[in-house]
């Protein structure tokens, strides 16, 4: 018997490096009984120099959704979600359908963060994953811009001048912030985007008339239109 008692955790002491012991959990009643044994190791526990911990709780997990923009939107593969606690982190990426599993986890106190390239970064408050819980938790985030430019390996510096030039233009300032320079990459460069919305793009053809007194026409013009409809968010 290492320990009887009431204590929520026990250190066993003297023990030999590279000898195999095994552990299992008791109850005992007021008559003395004990009960069958609960949370058994599994397999034998060989401890090396240091501490070695033999937890009796049992794991927890934690999945859901990754989306866009909004819960019930786009799903989001490829976002990276990041578990921590005080001591340990632990990542994974959601798969194909957006959905992300960490399992096998120590009941206590965590904090969730969601990533993924032109989005908003989401961290949750400190919550409780308690034994045995499966917690599904589903997430959104806010896209940085509507437009994905495609940007090459080898940069084009005049190209990329003009598009600034474009850019004041059009928003009567200077680039700044994360989405303005995707902006502005996407009129350098073009692109794709990222989720069309023709009400957006038809406002968007309204304000290109205001400014350019006539209708875009070639590959360049759209590239405007498009930097227009879908204006960046400020961050």
């Amino acid at each position: 018997l290492v320990y009887e008692g009431t204590a929520a955790s026990f250190t066993d002491t003297n023990l030999t490096n590279g000898q195999s012991y095994s552990y299992a959990l008791f109850t005992l009643d007021r008559a003395g009984n004990y009960s069958a044994a609960i949370s058994p190791s599994v397999g034998a526990i060989t401890p090396t120099a240091g501490a070695n911990t033999f937890n009796t709780s049992q794991f927890s997990s934690l999945s859901g959704l990754i989306t866009a923009d909004r819960l019930g939107g786009t799903s989001l593969s490829g976002a990276t979600v990041t578990l921590k606690t005080s001591t340990t982190t632990l990542t994974t990426t959601t798969d194909a359908q957006g959905r992300y599993q960490i399992t096998n986890l120590v009941p206590g106190t965590y904090t969730l963060t969601v990533a993924k390239s032109n989005h908003r970064s989401y961290t949750t408050s400190s919550f409780v994953l308690s034994a045995g819980a499966s917690k599904n938790q589903n997430y959104y985030l806010a896209m940085l811009s509507g437009l994905i430019p495609n940007i090459p390996a080898k940069r084009d510096l005049r190209l990329e001048k003009q598009a600034i030039q474009i850019y004041v233009k059009l928003f009567k300032r200077l680039p700044k912030t994360t989405p303005d320079w995707i902006s502005v990459n996407y009129l350098a460069y073009g692109g794709t985007v990222a989720e069309r919305d023709l009400k957006l793009e038809k406002q968007a053809l309204i304000r290109y008339g205001q400014i350019y007194r006539r209708l875009p026409k070639i590959a360049n013009d759209w590239r405007i239109v498009h930097a227009l409809g879908y204006a960046p968010l400020e961050v």
